[in-house]
């Protein structure tokens, strides 16, 4: 039962192709966060 899970599991595991959208993902709102607050700070001086 356990190995046919895992075989069926296998190629998931070497698949990186959605790696990229994932770190995008977590990078992402941190950056638009950093972009607009240096506007905002940019506007105040």
């Amino acid at each position: 039962m356990i190995s046919t899970i895992r075989r069926t599991l296998e190629p998931f595991k070497r698949d990186a192709s959605g790696g990229a959208a994932v770190e995008f993902a977590i990078i992402a709102p941190v950056m638009l966060l950093i972009f607009f607050g240096a506007a905002e700070v940019s506007q105040g001086v």
